[in-house]
């Protein structure tokens, strides 16, 4: 992840989740508190990097409203970060670590030995939106080139029309 701009491990962070109560202030002061206190207390983070899920009809609300760098989508179209099992979407990581319980090799027969089911298919991902937050002046200067427009979420889409 730190790799792509030229930061060190440690110097690059991921945001994984943010789910409150649907309320847009108080999520984005929780957001900017976070940010805060990661500057304080994490010296030597220059970036801080997460996403927002398309298969979710995320855009980004959130990181848009607290003024993030939206970079464009990732790993569109891209096989192999889900499993649906039994009509059931699961994540890559789940299914891989159940797999390397019982197995020595990962492979679409073993899940299904594993999952007990003819019912597995590899899931294809309408891909995740990326958003950056430099945490200095320096680092801002490195990503700002590959902003892009931030996406609209469906009550923009619904005003145009």
């Amino acid at each position: 992840m730190s790799k792509e701009f030229n930061l060190a491990n440690g110097e690059a962070l991921e945001l994984v989740r943010v789910a409150l109560n649907g309320k847009q202030e108080q999520t984005s002061k929780a957001v900017a508190i976070s940010l805060r206190l990661i500057k304080k207390d994490c010296p030597l983070c220059k970036l801080i990097i997460s996403y927002a899920d398309i298969d979710q009809d995320h855009f980004g609300t959130i990181y848009q409203a607290t003024n993030w760098i939206y970079t464009g989508d990732n790993s569109v179209g891209q096989k192999g970060n889900a499993f649906l099992i039994n009509g059931k979407k699961i994540h890559s990581k789940t299914v891989k670590d159940r797999v390397y319980r019982y197995c020595e090799k990962f492979s679409l027969e073993n899940v299904k030995k594993v999952y007990h089911t003819e019912d597995v298919q590899e899931y294809q991902t309408r891909g995740k939106r990326r958003y950056l937050y430099p945490l200095n002046e320096e680092t801002r200067k490195q990503v700002i080139g590959l902003q892009k427009e931030y996406p609209k979420g469906v009550a923009d889409l619904k005003k145009r029309k």
